[in-house]
């Protein structure tokens, strides 16, 4: 029953984002609403729609308004920072129920879209948002790439990030904090680890919440850890303006994809467009330009330009 009052509310959303302007009277929903998979015919009772408005202000924050500018009263959902078009994760789920929705009402479109599923497994985003809502300490065990074995350890989750097809969490690695008091004691200050750690899901072998709770570090900040960072990797090097010159299909691809959101056009040219990203050059970041191929070229910095070729160079060796 939860389930389908959620594809209800979902499905009103839908209404409004499909219409041209944004903007329905009442008649204009009910009609909608009649034709659609989750009203099966039925009108939609003008109470029953303002009960599906609170709801869905409550559950998505997003409020339907009356626009009494219009000669007939018509609904909008208004707008604001959280809401459907932003940059966020409301957007990527409002995306998602809405397709689920369609699926549900065609079971013929199934095999219309391709879905590129993540390595990791789907329970493990599941159980590590309960322990972050409930600030709980989280026992993991986890095999590095490289290690023999999987080790077990206790973290403090903080926040969940999906890069390139895969999940992570970030955490304070409380044995890293353990070594951390140990190295103070022994006066190797200049030896003291970052506790901020970074944990790919589809590496977790097992996941136990525990009673003990914590206290989030307030000195933690989940947009500042990523500032100017392309991907999971945070780094403590400095950001620097990189220049990037885009050739061919590169140019329109970098222009309706950003690599970052700091990315600005600094000229164009019937060959080649010039864009500056502020970032901080991390191993993604350069991954990210590589996968490009021979349609883009780093002009600036010269560390980086040179970084670059230097890997080129490697890669050229590995076919000779």
């Amino acid at each position: 029953m939860a389930g389908n009052q959620f594809a209800k509310y979902i499905k009103l959303i839908d209404l409004f984002r499909s219409a041209s302007d944004g903007h329905l009277s009442f008649d204009e929903i009910d009609a909608l609403w009649r034709s659609s998979y989750v009203g099966e015919g039925q009108p939609l009772a003008k109470r029953t729609f303002h009960n599906y408005r609170d709801a869905i202000f409550d559950t998505f924050g997003l409020k339907i308004e009356l626009d009494k500018s219009w000669s007939h009263y018509k609904y909008h959902i208004v707008e604001s920072e959280n809401n459907l078009h932003g940059n966020s994760i409301r957007s990527w789920a409002m995306e998602s129920f809405s397709i689920l929705n369609q699926l549900n009402s065609d079971k013929s479109l199934e095999d219309k879209i391709q879905y590129e599923e993540t390595p990791s497994g789907s329970k493990w985003p599941i159980i590590l948002l309960k322990a972050i809502g409930e600030s709980k300490v989280v026992e993991m065990t986890y095999h590095k790439f490289g290690d023999p074995a999987p080790n077990t350890f206790k973290v403090e989750p903080y926040l969940l990030k999906v890069s390139n097809r895969r999940w992570y969490v970030v955490v304070r690695a409380l044995h890293y904090v353990q070594m951390n008091e140990q190295l103070k004691k022994e006066g190797k200050l200049d030896e003291l680890k970052d506790t901020i750690r970074v944990y790919s899901l589809d590496r977790i072998k097992n996941i136990e919440i525990l009673d003990e709770k914590f206290k989030p570090n307030k000195n933690f900040n989940s947009k500042e850890y990523f500032d100017g960072s392309v991907g999971v990797y945070s780094s403590g090097a400095p950001k620097q303006k990189v220049v990037i010159r885009a050739y061919d299909k590169a140019r329109d691809y970098m222009e309706t994809l950003p690599f970052h959101h700091s990315q600005k056009i600094e000229s164009k040219t019937n060959d080649y467009t010039d864009f500056s990203i502020t970032v901080r050059p991390t191993f993604d970041f350069k991954q990210l330009i590589l996968q490009q191929g021979t349609q883009v070229e780093v002009l600036s910095p010269d560390s980086l330009r040179n970084e670059i070729k230097e890997i080129i160079t490697k890669m050229l060796e590995r076919y000779k």
